[in-house]
């Protein structure tokens, strides 16, 4: 019996689900409180260039991939804004990232963001996986 094709319309797909999560202390609000960053999975489109970026000969580079995916996970705040880069002094979304957090907080959110993305696999089975 074949599915009914209707029910995989894209008015009928439920909506990204994004994730709030507090990355850092450092970051509070007027009140003092933590301010919980948004992340959103990136649609397979992106996570495809994504890989194809981080591919050089046949080397894939995990830690670009990694960075990469991060950056574009993270929905708010807005990476690209160009007040947040200027106060960095850090000019993408990476190199923003990076300027931003400390390596421990940096770290934390890159393992978010791969659970985020549902990529929890081990990173040889994404390494065998883009070369294919």
């Amino acid at each position: 019996m074949a599915l009914d094709v209707s029910l995989f319309l894209a008015t009928k797909a439920a909506p990204v689900k994004e994730t709030t999560y507090v990355v850092s202390d450092r970051f509070v609000d007027n009140d003092g409180k933590s301010i919980a960053w948004v992340l959103k999975p990136v649609n397979s489109v992106k996570e495809k260039e994504i890989k194809q970026n981080c591919i050089k000969g046949n080397t894939f580079d995990r830690v670009s991939y990694i960075e990469q995916l991060t950056a574009e996970t993270v929905a708010d705040p807005n990476l690209a804004d160009a007040t947040l880069q200027d106060s960095y002094k850090a000019y993408g979304k990476t190199a923003l990232l990076e300027s931003m957090l400390t390596s421990g907080e940096l770290n934390k959110l890159e393992v978010k963001a791969l659970e985020v993305n549902g990529l929890n696999t081990p990173i040889d089975q994404l390494v065998d996986e883009a070369k294919n």
